[in-house]
């Protein structure tokens, strides 16, 4: 007779199978010092059989578990859909594909979203030359998007978009993501609440012609692009151990981020899509407290942190994290002047938020100027650093789903390497900008 274990909770099971082993194990001992006994073999068997038997129950609850926890992200897969920290691109492209959305190339055609059941790897070996019908020796000019060989397949876009936001600071903060369809998309702006006014009876009235809303649009056109190499070797492995997919991703991944960062505090010059945050009008700018003039400074303490949070709620909103450089936060971490004593510590405002959401990057550098308070600090000279807080969830990082990629294999074969050649749309966009303060010119020296 099978065992069938207990509909017991995940845990009680894995201690069930900790006793189980180790009543195992207890067996195995006896056994080298002497032969077991007829019912200790049998106990010993039921017990492997029982060991098996749990362990499989575990897989399968926390594989069911993890399939609940998907299907309740409630992510629908519609045209447009702002996504949150919790939800992931590629659970979009799926639900998208079961909808039947279709999104835009660059060159203008429909193309159905691909769901999850696109065999990524067998697609890259394909164009690296390890699966069948074998390497291609096609001229480099060949592998273009116009030619079709280069559109990258829409699930492994998503995959690599995953990989990407946890390693950026505004993935850290909580940003918000979102598919685009097309090159420009309108996002709806809240600007103003409705205004009801009392009437007397009998008395006009008028029309409200609030709320009021404002669109706040992102901006596809153009492209961040870079080629990455990868050995021979390495493809190579990769390809026969199934990962070829997650290896490039988790590479190219990490050449993005910074990327990402830059363009959503500093912006692009000339990237309508990318402003950067102090391009955005509303955001608010403040230079640090305890600076006098143009050249005084204090040391780094933590009065500034509950000032920024102030300002950021009397904006109606509730900030979720700061963002700023290892250096001030290192600077916080060991104030030690004696005039700045009382503000050693977080005040409990804000306690919470700096102790759990503090966020930092070498993308926010030491390096700013100290200029007049109400001018924006310049990113060269002086030892100065910025400290920014807000609610990072509105921020909209659109990302446009028809990423370039083409495989140079001839252009670098002779260094045994494969060249990978990515180009990435994007626009990032600060709503509610009000919601935001920069504070600059703290000392993190």
């Amino acid at each position: 007779m099978n065992y069938e274990p207990p509909q017991d909770s995940i845990k009680e099971l894995k201690e069930r199978h900790t006793r189980t082993v180790g009543r195992m194990r207890s067996l195995a001992d006896i056994a080298d010092s002497r032969k077991l006994s007829p019912a200790e073999r049998d106990e010993f068997t039921t017990l492997t059989r029982q060991s098996k038997d749990i362990a499989v129950t575990i897989k399968t609850r926390q594989a069911d578990k993890r399939k609940a926890k998907g299907a309740d992200d409630r992510t629908e897969g519609r045209a447009h859909e702002i996504l949150s920290r919790k939800q992931n691109m590629t659970t979009w492209v799926s639900r998208a594909a079961e909808n039947g959305v279709t999104v835009q190339t660059s060159e203008g055609n429909q193309v159905r979203m691909t769901g999850g059941n696109f065999d990524e790897n067998a697609y890259w070996g394909q164009r690296m030359g390890f699966a069948t019908p074998g390497a291609e020796l096609r001229a480099l000019g060949e592998d273009t998007a116009g030619s079709a060989q280069a559109i990258t397949p829409q699930s492994w876009q998503a995959k690599f978009i995953d990989y990407l936001y946890p390693l950026t600071l505004m993935g850290k903060a909580g940003a918000s993501r979102m598919p685009m369809e097309t090159e420009l998309v309108n996002v709806p702006q809240f600007t103003s609440p409705t205004q009801p006014v009392w009437a007397a009876e009998n008395a006009a009235t008028s029309l409200d012609a609030s709320p009021a809303f404002a669109p706040v649009q992102l901006s596809a056109h153009g492209s961040f692009y870079d080629i990455t190499l990868y050995s021979i070797e390495l493809a190579q492995d990769a390809f026969i151990q199934g990962t070829l997919p997650g290896m490039l991703a988790q590479s190219m991944s990490k050449r993005y981020a910074n990327i990402i960062d830059q363009a959503a505090l500093y912006g692009i010059t000339g990237n309508t899509g990318c402003p950067g945050f102090l391009s955005e009008a509303g955001v608010n700018v403040r230079k640090y407290a305890g600076h006098t003039g143009t050249t005084g400074q204090v040391p780094a303490d933590f009065s500034e942190p509950s000032i920024l949070a102030e300002t950021v709620r009397n904006a109606n909103a509730e900030p979720n994290g700061f963002l700023t450089s290892p250096q001030l936060v290192g600077q916080l971490a060991r104030t030690s002047a004696s005039t700045y004593a009382k503000y050693w510590e977080p005040s409990s405002d804000v306690a919470d938020l700096w102790n759990n959401s503090k966020h930092y990057s070498t993308t926010i550098p030491v390096t700013e100027t100290d200029p007049a308070s109400g001018t924006n600090p310049a990113q060269t000279g002086g030892t100065f650093t910025s400290l920014y807080c807000g609610d990072f969830t509105r921020v909209i990082i659109g990302v446009r789903l028809d990423m370039t990629t083409a495989v140079l294999k001839e252009r670098y074969i002779d260094q045994k390497q494969y060249g990978l050649f990515s180009a990435m749309r994007f626009s990032i966009r600060w709503t509610h900008p009000e919601a935001f303060v920069r504070s600059y010119g703290a000392s993190a020296s």
